[in-house]
């Protein structure tokens, strides 16, 4: 949160589950402080609703760790690429 502060993002890919922090919670507050930002969550978390309540609150894209890393990549670049419009 703090380097997010202080530097520019052409998107962030966050994790549900990471050391001390809670991607969801996370992405509340970049959605509040960041409204354009486009944010993907990208987990490894079994949890049949996890991409309906990241999408609902605000996340860009959900993904799942064991997809093909290349649809990361294609996710992330579109808005890198389009930058921020998508």
């Amino acid at each position: 949160m703090q380097l997010a502060d202080n530097s520019a993002f052409d998107v962030c890919v966050f994790d549900v589950n990471l050391a001390g922090e809670n991607g969801l919670e996370l992405l509340l507050y970049f959605k509040s402080n960041f409204p354009e930002l486009p944010i993907i969550i990208y987990t490894g978390v079994e949890d049949e609703g996890m991409g309906e309540i990241a999408m609902f609150r605000g996340a860009s894209g959900f993904l799942r760790k064991g997809e093909p890393l290349e649809n990361l990549f294609e996710a992330v670049k579109s808005y890198v690429a389009n930058g921020n419009d998508k």
